[in-house]
């Protein structure tokens, strides 16, 4: 075969070869388009009948073949909102925002997923996402000068001594929503009892607390808290100041929660630095189930009863457990194991500097949600103490009503 003929056969081969591979790209990229349509058609009459098992497990299966898509992950996400399954919700509106992030719709049920799971700041945060409009539909405020106004009264009964008589704790606050991302706690509280039959303590709580919503999962909040304590002891008044400085950063990862915080404390006798890390979990349903576990370190340092230098460290655990038995009552234990001598509680709310420092406590709360403006607790707790003084252990019950209205 001649020099000539033979490149004209290669080039003809070559050439064949070359229309062949272009015909099965074509036939390959066409299939791929009309498996993205397929999808497209299948999942949205799913959608629209409300046949939530099967958009589900046809959706996955999309996913699964990487064949993702923003209205895909919106159906994902209103077929589990629809089962009650919220955080399999959130995961799916949230990426069908990667796709477009300031679509309304994925924002409107990100902000309806916060209301169903109690996290109002991240339901806020995307409200404030929405046009005028839906803000108005859903009656969404940027700004309230007062929210809701709380007030609680709590009775202690001390057990197995005659040292101590009843303790009264009174507290009221009010909550404001000065700016979307933006929300001010102020409280102010006041505690009394009587001991050692003649002696006095009265103690007066000014509280103030800041939280701004970084994003909508991740927020941070600051917090003072100033004490004025005064013991009565006929003829002898004693009185002691003290100021506490809180700080926490936290950050919900779906249905997890971890937070990281910091509390200071000072007064006349006692310095303490408190460094708290929570973690915790929430489930989906009627139940609304979830856990809650923080740990604490406290660094103890001052001057004790008798006149000598001291420092002291050590370790205190929480557990909160929750869940909802009916619709409109929810249930929460809890449990705090160690010395909580100045140990700082719900993001700095509840100072225990009592003189007898407690040493165990384990209690149960009930919510009762009246309507859409009235909730109602009820508080138990059985505490363990100890008289430093004496070294006398006794036994403390606890009881706390209170009351929120929002406006």
């Amino acid at each position: 075969m001649s020099m000539q003929k033979y490149q004209l056969r290669k080039f003809q081969i070559n050439f064949v070869l070359s229309i062949l591979l272009i015909y099965g790209a074509g036939n390959l990229k066409a299939e791929e388009q009309l498996t993205y349509y397929q999808l497209d058609s299948l999942t949205y009459q799913y959608y629209l009948n409300g046949n939530w098992d099967k958009l589900i497990e046809t959706g996955e299966k999309s996913l699964a073949n990487d064949i993702d898509f923003k209205w895909l992950q919106q159906r994902l996400g209103y077929a589990w909102f629809m089962k009650k399954q919220y955080y399999r919700s959130m995961k799916h509106y949230e990426k069908s925002l990667q796709f477009d992030n300031s679509d309304e719709i994925s924002h409107l049920y990100l902000y309806y997923i916060g209301l169903n799971t109690g996290n109002f700041s991240y339901a806020r945060a995307h409200a404030a996402k929405l046009s005028e409009e839906t803000q108005q539909q859903i009656k969404f405020k940027k700004s309230q000068i007062v929210n809701a106004v709380d007030f609680e009264y709590n009775l202690k009964i001390p057990q197995e001594t005659e040292l101590r008589d009843n303790a009264h704790y009174f507290r009221g606050g009010i909550h404001a929503l000065p700016l979307e991302n933006f929300s001010v706690y102020v409280s102010l509280a006041r505690f009394n009892q009587l001991f050692e039959y003649t002696k006095e303590s009265h103690q007066q709580e000014m509280y103030g607390a800041i939280q701004y919503s970084l994003t909508p999962s991740t927020s941070m909040k600051v917090a003072y808290q100033s004490i004025n304590s005064q013991v009565y002891a006929d003829p002898d008044t004693s009185r002691n100041t003290g100021n506490l400085f809180f700080g926490k950063i936290n950050h919900q990862l779906n249905r997890f929660n971890l937070s990281l915080s910091y509390a200071y404390f000072k007064n006349l006798w006692t310095t303490s630095g408190q460094t708290g890390l929570q973690l915790g979990a929430a489930f989906s349903g009627d139940s609304k189930i979830y856990l809650s576990g923080s740990l604490y370190h406290i660094n103890e340092s001052g001057i004790d009863f008798n006149n000598k230098t001291y420092n002291y460290n050590r370790l205190i655990f929480k557990q909160t457990a929750g869940f909802s038995p009916m619709k409109y009552i929810r249930t929460e234990a809890f449990l705090t194991l160690g010395d909580q001598y100045c140990f700082a509680d719900q993001d700095g709310l509840y100072l225990y500097n009592n003189q007898d420092p407690t040493k165990f406590k384990a209690g149960l709360t009930v919510y009762a949600y009246i309507g859409k403006h009235l909730t109602l607790n009820m508080t138990y707790n059985y505490d363990k103490k100890l008289i430093y003084l004496f070294d006398q252990y006794y036994y403390q019950h606890g009881i706390t009503g209170g009351i929120v209205w929002k406006i």
